[in-house]
């Protein structure tokens, strides 16, 4: 919940910087807030949850999976991951984890696919 709050209030401040400062955090508590409202407001039940709040579960997930992974291939165990749970592959309500990782991919731009790939391309893959 954090991360994400952080994260709005971050991507609310200008690239490249400002004229107003003042103006530019005021935006910035805003977009936070409004971040917060919606975490608190939201259904606790994953697939009634808003698309956005399904991706940031979806992808810290898959970095917590991605980093168990790592670090057994580390340790010199081979990883294999099996996510068991039929909620996972069912797609009724466009919930499923294949379907919000696709919502996830389409939204990067080109950079950050390569970006994405370069850090994570086996994973992704």
């Amino acid at each position: 919940m954090y991360a994400s709050v952080n994260a709005a209030g971050l991507h609310a401040l200008p690239e490249g910087g400002t004229g107003d400062p003042d103006e530019a955090l005021e935006e910035a508590r805003t977009a936070a807030r409004q971040r917060l409202e919606l975490i608190l407001r939201a259904t606790p039940q994953f697939t009634s949850m808003p698309k956005s709040l399904q991706e940031e579960v979806v992808a810290g997930v898959v970095v917590d999976l991605i980093q168990l992974a790592g670090r057994a291939r580390r340790g010199g165990t081979e990883a294999v991951l099996h996510l068991v749970d039929y909620a996972f592959h069912e797609d009724t309500w466009s919930s499923d984890l294949e379907t919000v990782l696709r919502r996830i991919h389409e939204q990067w731009p080109p950079s950050v696919k390569r970006q994405m790939n370069d850090l994570y391309g086996e994973a992704l893959n």
